[in-house]
């Protein structure tokens, strides 16, 4: 069973050569977030977590910002990237909750592409 949930995502104009990323992954870099962990946020929830996510926080500040930003609030279950970048979500239990992540987003980060989304419920 996978429930419905709503994501924000948003894309920056920054890309990563999965390649590259791929190159970048060592046994120091693979699944150890604790130094960045925080009740709300990915790094704190094991199953969901995505080892680029610690590769692309450290070489660009903007994902961190976003990422960070979007973590801290208070309605998501959790945020990462989409596999090896650049792209980047949020996940809510609430249609209503994505939206106000989004409109604050929007506020945060000007001229940043988002957009709101949901999954089909799986049985």
């Amino acid at each position: 069973k996978f429930p419905k949930y709503f994501f924000l995502i948003f894309k920056p104009k920054i890309g990563f050569s999965t390649k590259i990323m791929y190159n970048k992954i060592s046994k120091n870099n693979l699944s150890n977030y604790k130094e960045t962990a925080t009740k709300k946020n990915l790094y704190a929830v094991e199953k969901y977590k995505n080892d680029f996510d610690k590769i692309a926080i450290k070489e660009n500040a903007e994902i961190a910002n976003f990422l960070k930003f979007l973590s801290n609030n208070k309605n998501t279950i959790f945020s990462q990237m989409t596999g090896s970048g650049s792209g980047c979500f949020a996940t809510f239990k609430k249609f209503e909750n994505a939206n106000k992540a989004q409109k604050l987003f929007n506020k945060k980060f000007r001229n940043k592409w988002s957009f709101v989304a949901q999954n089909n419920y799986m049985n």
